[in-house]
């Protein structure tokens, strides 16, 4: 504080000019202060001042900028962090490694700065050799969750770890202090220490393997790391396990994965032995639900396995789960069952979900809730007995009551499933005159064709022309939903979108921007005009 004190020593209030130029006012003072205390030679001041650095640094882009950037004649605080990263003490190290890892993943976002590869591959470089190198656990553990922070869902990151061989020494490290065959009660034993290194190796590992087909290969077929973490999965440590599961959950990803080393090697319903057990913990259990909504996916040979194991009975109990992540997990795993499937499987999960239950997921006050039961429905309306079976299951008016509300909501992704789930609908010509019917829909539809996105847009205007296409003697209702209008104006005026005014001038009306969807609406007015 005595230095910011300086700084506007002798201002006074009314010196408005003076005080605009002051250092101080014009942002960053602890992030400037902390910078200057990194060319102290207290070894420990240092190490405080990169801590402080690295948090300021995290998530927050401006500082981070900063930090990464100086004027020409200044050097940049990171280019200090990284040399520090060099250090000859191994904390220092670890501190600078991390300060420069905060700094590098918020500012070089893709709206600031492109991803310095040099600064991330000099962060890389020193966490192999500490994760390779040192005696400590502790060390060790710190090295891979720095890794773990600079790659996590940055697949361009992610394929420099590979390619600068952080997965094989990750890989080296859980070799050495887990055993390929367990023995009964090996890890009772087991210092703590080594378990949480177990945790952040398996951790990282996970991250890394979680965008790319090739390095997801090397951990299974090169690497042979599937007995080590199928031992992994029933450590008597929470973390150990969760970490586990992260990393099938990584692999499951894979189709050649899933249908091969995740099937032969019995890791698939290992698994589903964690996620089926009600006295997991719930993390952990999270974690292995995401893992079977790999697996039961079409392209699965675990699909058919786990329905004779119960699974249906088992996703119904999540439904009903205290844990809202657990709930959500087993409504999205319903819903890549569903994924084409067969019309008797269909009914049998919808019936052991119950229609009542269904009717609240639709109208669930969460939206993520709302996107999944929009998507499962989608799912089951891609034939004719499917969409049947919504009708009469739900009933006209609460599906279709539900489904225009959808297509009024706030949030993209509930939208962009009611679309798609109306594109679906729309497709059985016996209930499209109980769409055409039903006093919002239509409304609905035309709002999403003005206001949403080209995501939404496209499914929306192929529900028009089919509903158009089937239905010549349909104008009058259309027309009554400002449908004929729309289409007008989506094919005939030039400028920007379309706006939703009603007073709104037709000529400030736009044309539609993507020629997929302006296309399919000019199809559509021509079949309009031509029942008209």
């Amino acid at each position: 504080m005595p230095e910011r004190h300086k700084e506007i020593k002798g201002k006074r209030g009314w010196e408005k000019m003076e005080t605009a130029k002051s250092p101080s006012r014009s942002g960053g003072w602890a992030a400037r202060q902390l910078s200057a205390l990194l060319k102290r030679k207290d070894v420990k001041v240092q190490e405080a001042a990169l801590s402080a650095l690295s948090s300021l640094a995290r998530d927050n882009p401006s500082v981070a900028v900063k930090l990464a950037k100086a004027p020409p004649d200044q050097t940049p605080a990171l280019t200090s962090v990284l040399v520090m990263c060099k250090s000859r003490s191994v904390e220092q190290q670890i501190a600078a490694g991390l300060c420069a890892t905060s700094i590098i993943r918020a500012g070089f976002r893709p709206q600031y700065l492109h991803i310095d590869q040099t600064s991330a591959m000099s962060v890389i470089h020193v966490v192999n050799s500490l994760i390779s190198e040192s005696e400590k656990p502790q060390v060790r553990t710190k090295a891979c969750y720095i890794l773990y922070h600079l790659v996590c869902d940055d697949k361009d990151l992610c394929h420099l770890a590979f390619e600068r061989g952080s997965l094989a020494k990750l890989a080296d490290l859980v070799k050495a202090i887990t055993p390929s065959e367990a023995p009964p009660g090996w890890d009772e034993d087991e210092p703590e220490s080594v378990a949480r290194l177990r945790e952040a190796a398996l951790t990282t590992i996970a991250a890394i393997s979680l965008f790319d087909t090739e390095i997801r290969g090397q951990v299974t077929d090169q690497l042979l790391l599937i007995p080590y973490i199928l031992i992994s999965l029933s450590h008597h440590h929470p973390c150990v396990r969760y970490a586990a599961c992260q990393c099938v959950r990584a692999l499951s990803r894979a189709v050649a994965v899933l249908r091969t080393n995740i099937v032969d090697s019995g890791l698939g319903l290992a698994v589903y032995r964690v996620f089926c057990k009600e006295d997991e913990d719930p993390r952990v259990r999270h974690a292995a639900s995401s893992v079977i909504c790999n697996l039961v996916t079409d392209f699965s040979p675990l699909r058919a396995v786990l329905l004779e194991q119960g699974i249906i009975h088992q996703l119904v109990v999540l439904l009903g789960h205290s844990e809202p992540s657990l709930a959500l997990n087993a409504l999205w795993t319903f819903k890549n069952l569903l994924y084409k499937s067969t019309i008797d499987l269909k009914r049998e999960v919808m019936i052991a979900i119950g229609w009542d239950t269904l009717h609240k997921l639709l109208t669930h006050e969460k939206h993520d809730y709302q996107e999944q039961a929009f998507h499962l429905f989608r799912n089951v309306a891609d034939c004719e007995a499917g969409i049947d079976m919504m009708f009469e299951g739900l009933g006209t008016d609460v599906l279709l009551s539900a489904l225009s509300k959808a297509l009024e909501s706030e949030h993209d992704d509930v939208l962009r499933q009611a679309a798609y789930l109306l594109g679906n609908l729309v497709n059985s010509v016996k209930h499209q005159p109980e769409i055409l019917a039903h006093p919002r829909i239509l409304l609905s539809l035309r709002q999403c064709l003005i206001d949403a996105k080209v995501d939404v847009r496209r499914p929306a205007i192929s529900c028009v022309r089919e509903l158009i296409r089937a239905n010549p003697h349909s104008f009058r209702e259309l027309h009554e939903a400002g449908i004929d209008v729309t289409l007008r104006h989506m094919c005939d005026y030039g400028g920007g979108l379309i706006t939703s005014s009603p007073t709104t001038s037709a000529l400030s009306m736009g044309v539609e921007e993507d020629s997929e969807v302006r296309e399919i609406a000019r199809d559509a007015l021509r079949w309009l005009e031509r029942s008209g």
